[in-house]
């Protein structure tokens, strides 16, 4: 659902976050955009994730306040954006895009509102669709669980 997590991460030491690592610190509202192997997925960095870093197989894309963060990463994780961003991408031993080539995409102008629109509403879809597989899980479970009751009763 192009939703960034806080599963599955490394921790890196504070002092490190703060020094080495300070140009790859992601910010509220910050798209990151994978450049390495499977190009072109984006997610926005929601106010859950306080720290964090990236490595080379992302660019963090910020925007100015003319754009949505939403809209933009859901323009790039789009049939039409993902083409355009596999066209730009250099198929090598790993397909790759650089920061470059990163800049030359073009992003729709629509007016800010009408993106905002945009956006609620198709991550409103994703959030029901998350409500109805966990619907379908508690469904499974409780057939499961009368099923193993049947059983238990012979």
């Amino acid at each position: 659902d192009f939703e960034l997590t806080d599963e599955d991460l490394l921790y890196i030491r504070p002092d490190i976050h703060e020094t080495i690592l300070k140009r790859s610190k992601l910010s509220l509202g910050d798209i990151l955009f994978s450049i390495a192997g499977t190009i072109g997925v984006s997610v926005v960095v929601p106010d859950k994730i306080k720290k964090g870093n990236i490595n080379q197989a992302l660019a963090i894309i910020r925007l100015n306040k003319y754009y949505d963060p939403y809209y933009v990463s859901l323009y790039f994780n789009s049939i039409i954006g993902r083409l355009i961003s596999e066209k730009i991408s250099r198929p090598v031993v790993q397909t790759n895009i650089n920061l470059s080539e990163l800049g030359t995409l073009k992003i729709p102008k629509i007016p800010r509102n009408i993106q905002k629109e945009i956006a609620d509403l198709v991550c409103k879809s994703f959030e029901l669709r998350k409500e109805g597989k966990k619907l379908i899980k508690e469904a499974i479970l409780e057939i499961e669980n009368k099923i193993q009751e049947k059983k238990n009763a012979k």
